[in-house]
């Protein structure tokens, strides 16, 4: 997520329908990306509603993240909107009788205990048949390292690059001592604010908890 000084435009859960999707989304085995469902599919207590959504952020294989406002408060936050496929695996964590989304389920346990600064913040989240939302903190202004390293000449110092890693490891370190193992630790899933140096780890889609297997997790992804 880069720096943006674009608004975020109040839009109703209706209007952001009818912007981003003209079919219903349907569970699908590609990697194209799908949109939130149309409102006539939408339940009056869908997480949407709940905010004003602005420009996209960001997308990947399955998911899309917009900036967006909570209406409660007008605090910045980012949605990410993730569509569900015949792979999407759903495990049990700890207080929660139902299997979630790894995503959610990871998320949830990187956020578990006091709050580690340098692990994004999860705010809010809902699950559906063929979809999930994660509502995250979006600290601003900020981007990630691509973008950072880019707009410093392809290249940074060392003080700036130990500050960097120490951050990045302590929130890995914090994340294993809440049994989730991130396993996707890369320039992309590190947010940096461009006026503090703080930096965040983002992005558990990849990783996995370390209750689902007798032994700890062996694989890590590397892209």
């Amino acid at each position: 997520m880069g720096q943006r000084n674009t608004k975020v435009s109040p839009m109703t859960v209706g209007e952001v329908y009818d912007q981003h999707l003209s079919t219903p989304p349907k569970p699908s085995t590609n990697t194209e990306v799908q949109h939130p469902p149309p409102r006539d599919e939408t339940p009056v207590d869908y997480i949407f509603s709940r905010y004003a959504i602005g420009d996209q952020l960001g997308k990947g294989g399955f998911g899309v993240v917009y900036e967006g406002r909570r209406l409660d408060d007008d605090l910045r936050v980012a949605v990410k909107y993730v569509t569900k496929t015949q792979h999407t695996e759903c495990i049990f964590i700890p207080d929660h009788p139902n299997p979630l989304p790894k995503e959610i389920a990871l998320t949830i346990l990187a956020n578990k205990g006091h709050r580690v600064p340098e692990i994004i913040r999860l705010l809010d989240w809902t699950d559906h048949p063929d979809h999930f939302v994660l509502v995250l903190e979006c600290p601003s202004p900020c981007e990630n390292l691509v973008e950072f390293i880019m707009r410093h000449g392809g290249r940074i110092d060392e003080e700036t690059t130990r500050q960097i890693m120490w951050q990045a490891t302590y929130a890995a370190h914090k994340c294993c001592l809440r049994r989730v193992f991130h396993r996707d630790v890369k320039l992309e899933n590190l947010l940096i604010n461009i006026e503090t140096s703080e930096v965040k780890l983002i992005d558990f889609g990849c990783g996995t908890f370390w209750g689902l297997h007798p032994t700890s997790p062996t694989t890590v992804c590397f892209r």
